[in-house]
């Protein structure tokens, strides 16, 4: 199925445009569709899943999307879309959004379906890469390895223009999170390293207790404390989910375009999603005379709530746009059975906000820059408290990420792009076994697009 999907883009792609625009006038339905492949590589290291320190492909999306106005105020649509990013999506085709949408007036319309998420200013049109300069959006708002979560909600949505330059959307239902999502891989990771930290601060703590009480000297029953913490911290590991079940999911957003203001538009968007999920957690036996071994329980996982509130505002003035966006994820685990005993797993922030500039010089060549940075537990930024544990290091805290990005319009339908990242940060990269990996790296991509 997959091979006659990618056959019917690529003769799709090869139908004069006028033939297409002919059709949608004798149908009343609007064909459109856009399909690209990539290439991705770093100096070294391999980023975000993807095999970049020697070069990848694996760096390509397609969609096509069919959409028809069958009354006055009604219209209904579709988009059928994959993508390849590494190890995420491997061009398995699905519905990214399919919905009614009947609009009563200028103030009130509604949809029902899968709607799409309203995150930040891009998130909505973050598949159609003919609207923006660079090929990829700054990571630390949109979370490329989470589109997933936030691509839509299966449910029903309101939205509507207000007085004074405002608008609004709202959708309630079911988000898209599944087993494979990075959310819940992240989510893992962040488990893990709430769990060492706390389990080798009290085995540290108790056995230091313990010794003092056999005689031993301080300073000796403290070094013996911290042996036995670092060995009951490495006991501790969190698999990868083998389950995950998404619950209620809200959005929201409101948009202000002043009127006296052309060019400038503020927003802020919200996103709340409840997930269950089934984690196999390994914690450590701690006797009086040491760390014997650990042992491994599944355990269900509510995750109490993921939340993503995102502060934007953009100015445009001719062929210049700027931008600048914030953004804050609170993940909140609540409490987590370890050994049966109800262990409390504190909230986590993560933050990220980027900065952004492009300009379109002629009418086929566009130059852009943005800056990214992206901090992955707000109560640990320089990363002191991940560095304690055996094996990590504080640098996978962060990732900053400076991009330079150019793009030429080959014709109406073909766009190229190029653009380098300096990097600085370990979050979401695999440096192998290096003993000391350099947080400072660069990354390169390079994309070609075809646009109906």
């Amino acid at each position: 199925m997959k091979k006659i999907i990618i056959l019917f883009f690529i003769c799709l792609s090869l139908v004069p445009v006028g033939a297409v625009s002919a059709l949608d006038e004798f149908s009343n339905v609007g064909i459109h569709g856009f399909i690209s492949q990539g290439y991705i590589q770093s100096n070294e290291y391999d980023y975000s899943g993807i095999k970049t320190e020697d070069g990848s492909f694996e760096f390509n999306e397609m969609g096509i999307n069919f959409s028809t106005t069958p009354a006055d105020g009604l219209r209904v649509g579709a988009q059928i879309f994959a993508r390849d990013f590494g190890e995420l999506g491997n061009d398995e085709f699905e519905i990214d959004w399919a919905y009614g949408d009947y609009r009563v007036n200028n103030y009130f319309g509604v949809r029902a379906g899968k709607v799409k998420i309203a995150l930040g200013l891009y998130n909505e049109t973050r598949d159609v890469d003919a609207v923006r300069t660079s090929i990829m959006l700054p990571n630390a708002i949109y979370v490329e390895q989470n589109r997933d979560v936030y691509a839509g909600i299966k449910g029903v949505g309101a939205y509507g223009e207000l007085p004074a330059g405002f608008s609004y959307q709202l959708a309630y239902g079911v988000g898209g999170v599944s087993a494979e999502s990075n959310l819940l891989i992240d989510m893992s990771t962040i488990l893990e390293d709430r769990l060492r930290t706390a389990i080798q601060a009290g085995a540290a703590a108790a056995y230091e207790a313990g010794a003092l009480q056999l005689g031993y000297p301080a300073a000796l029953a403290a070094a013996y404390g911290q042996q036995q913490g670092a060995l009951a911290a490495a006991e501790v590991q969190v698999d990868e989910p083998s389950s995950a079940t998404p619950l209620n999911t809200q959005n929201a957003s409101l948009q202000w375009a002043p009127n006296f203001a052309e060019g400038l538009r503020f927003s802020g968007t919200w996103l709340f999603t409840e997930i269950e999920t089934i984690m196999d957690i390994r914690t450590p036996n701690l006797t009086l005379t040491g760390v014997n071994g650990g042992t491994t329980v599944s355990t269900d996982v509510k995750v109490d709530n993921v939340s993503s509130i995102v502060g934007s505002v953009e100015y445009t003035r001719g062929d210049t746009i700027l931008s600048a966006e914030y953004n804050m994820i609170r993940v909140d685990v609540g409490n987590v059975l370890i050994n049966g005993n109800p262990t409390d797993i504190p909230t986590t922030e993560v933050l990220g906000w980027a900065v952004s500039a492009s300009h379109r010089f002629t009418y086929w060549f566009e130059l852009g820059a943005y800056y990214g940075d992206w901090v992955t537990n707000d109560r640990d930024r320089d990363g002191s408290e991940l560095e304690s544990i055996p094996g990590r290091y504080k640098e996978e805290r962060w990732l900053r990420d400076a991009c330079l990005t150019t793009r030429f319009d080959l014709n109406e339908n073909w766009i190229f792009k190029l653009e380098g990242h300096y990097m600085n940060g370990l979050d979401d990269v695999d440096w192998g076994n290096d003993p000391d990996p350099d947080p400072d790296w660069f990354l390169f991509a390079s994309k070609v697009s075809y646009n109906f």
